[in-house]
């Protein structure tokens, strides 16, 4: 059963405010504003802000503008069609905003501004992540693990169990990279049969059809990817 409002998508892993707000939105008639980079290149321009975008402090403006944009319109309707006008007219460079529906309201196009508003997005620091993913293998089947509520990434996903390592062990069957927001991740994938004496952890034990089926996350999706080539090879 799917769940029916924004707080209830919030709660299922790999879902986060955007797309949350797009489904409920969309789906379910609630206010909950969209903002991504479309949504936020036409509010800079619309309100003529030469900022970068992606300015943590500017993302709860624009989400609260968002919002209050949903409360007094069809949410879905109005999300998709800002959406849409920062994909095909209020573009990065040469907008064609005599085509824009709303450019009479536009105070970058007022201000004749369109080139300086908004300013390139902030680069952020990548942090660099060692990690091992270890897939065991038990009679055939492979063993997945959930991960916990603290843990760093993937919080309560299903995937191999994972371990955070100052730098990569060698003997691994491939290594995959992998970003998650400003974090630049690098996996060594291992494999081994489990021996229950030495490991009590509680995997659940699939069939290798079934693991495709269920791994939410792509860095476990391109781990397995990694692990089937290495068992295909002669």
């Amino acid at each position: 059963e799917l769940p029916g409002t924004y707080d209830a998508w919030l709660e299922l892993p790999g879902i986060g405010p955007y797309t949350a707000a797009a489904i409920a939105s969309i789906c379910h008639g609630e206010a909950h504003g969209v903002v991504d980079g479309n949504v936020e290149r036409v509010l800079c321009r619309l309100l003529d802000i030469r900022l970068a975008p992606n300015l943590p402090a500017l993302k709860k403006i624009f989400k609260t503008v968002m919002d209050h944009w949903c409360e007094r319109s069809v949410p879905g309707d109005l999300n998709q069609s800002v959406m849409e006008l920062g994909q095909t007219l209020c573009l990065p460079n040469n907008p064609d905003c005599d085509s824009c529906p709303i450019h009479s309201k536009c105070l970058a196009f007022a201000n004749k501004s369109q080139a300086f508003s908004p300013a390139p997005k902030a680069k952020k620091d990548f942090i660099q992540e060692n990690l091992v993913l270890h897939i065991p293998v038990n009679r055939g089947k492979i063993g997945l693990i959930r991960r916990d509520q603290s843990s760093k990434f993937l919080k309560n996903t299903l995937g191999f169990h994972t371990r955070h390592l100052k730098s990569l062990p060698g003997g691994a069957i491939a290594k995959v990279s992998h970003n998650i927001t400003h974090h630049k991740i690098t996996a060594a994938v291992t494999s081994s049969p489990w021996d229950p004496k030495g490991d009590s952890r509680d995997f659940t034990w699939l069939t290798p059809d079934q693991v495709e089926a269920l791994l939410v996350s792509n860095l476990d999706r391109k781990a397995w990817h990694a692990y089937l080539k290495r068992d295909k090879s002669p």
